[in-house]
């Protein structure tokens, strides 16, 4: 069923990347997750597609070609980052996980332990490097650093007596300014922002099965306050999410700014272990077939 479903008609500049299914009906009884084993007549599913533009696509597959790499697959960043971030239980609850990346804000929501929506906003951990170099008149390199080292969403958080150095544009001389200065262009971007993502909560219609709240994750969700912010605004809990379930190098992966790296990595190795027991279950079958057949001919 759900490989009939990628049949479904979508524009020649677009791929089908994901059929999730949501929930399956089994002779009309609904709110069936996993219906294998079960005995019926009719199947039904109801599912969420996901599709990538043909071009995007084409485009990434060329540069990571031209990098020495091979594509194994296609999967949508905001489900990499969730199933490296979110809990079983957090999915059963409900809950909205948002990768806030450099240029986008990717938001998945879960329903009982299910996708059920996904959405893309156009704006980024950039747009905020943008108005720090902008606002302080200081170059992109130098403001991406001082939103890291001493970015607030908050200016209540920040004392009035701290102050920074701001690296000056075309050679001229660096200067210090409050920190306070900072952290109000940070604010005006990150109420934008977080209220933008509020907006999208509301019009998804699925705030109320919520309830797991908000977890916010990938690079630009790092900056300092913004969790705070975040429930003030969205009125539901809110929490930073971290990769888990990780060994190894984890204290250098286990930032938000490797949550899609680390659930790549396990999206990926979930993916071929199921085809490694699908071709492992083949190869018993044929060799059964192989074993009787050659047991009757004897």
């Amino acid at each position: 069923m759900i490989e009939a479903a990628k049949a479904v008609a979508v524009p020649a500049d677009r791929q089908v990347l994901h059929v999730l299914p949501r929930e399956f009906k089994v002779d009309g009884q609904d709110g069936i997750t996993d219906p294998i084993g079960m005995s019926g007549i009719r199947l039904e599913a109801a599912v969420h597609i996901v599709t990538g533009g043909q071009t995007a696509i084409n485009n990434t597959t060329k540069c990571i070609e031209k990098a020495g790499l091979h594509v194994a697959g296609f999967v949508l960043d905001s489900l990499a980052s969730a199933s490296a971030v979110l809990s079983e239980d957090e999915k059963s609850l409900g809950v909205c996980v948002v990768d806030m990346g450099g240029g986008t804000c990717n938001i998945l929501y879960f329903v009982n332990g299910s996708v059920a929506s996904s959405s893309v906003l156009p704006i980024g951990g950039s747009h905020f490097t943008h108005d720090v170099a902008v606002g302080l008149r200081t170059p992109q390199a130098a403001a991406e650093e001082l939103k890291r080292k001493y970015g607030s969403a908050l200016g209540s958080l920040i004392s009035d007596t701290e102050s920074i150095d701001v690296e000056g544009v075309g050679g001229r001389n660096s200067r210090q300014i409050p920190r306070k200065d900072l952290a109000d262009v940070l604010e005006a971007r990150a109420e934008e922002v977080l209220n933008l993502i509020g907006n999208d909560l509301r019009l998804s219609g699925l705030m109320p099965m919520m309830g797991s709240g908000v977890v916010l994750t990938g690079g630009a969700s790092q900056l300092q306050g913004l969790v705070e912010m975040g429930e003030y605004i969205f009125e539901v809990p809110v929490r930073r999410g971290l990769p888990q379930g990780v060994g190894g190098l984890k204290d250098v992966v286990k930032t938000a700014d490797f949550s899609t790296a680390v659930g790549l990595l396990k999206y990926g190795f979930i993916e071929r272990k199921e085809a490694m027991i699908q071709h492992s279950q083949n190869a018993q079958k044929e060799f059964g077939s192989l074993f009787v057949s050659q047991f009757g001919q004897k």
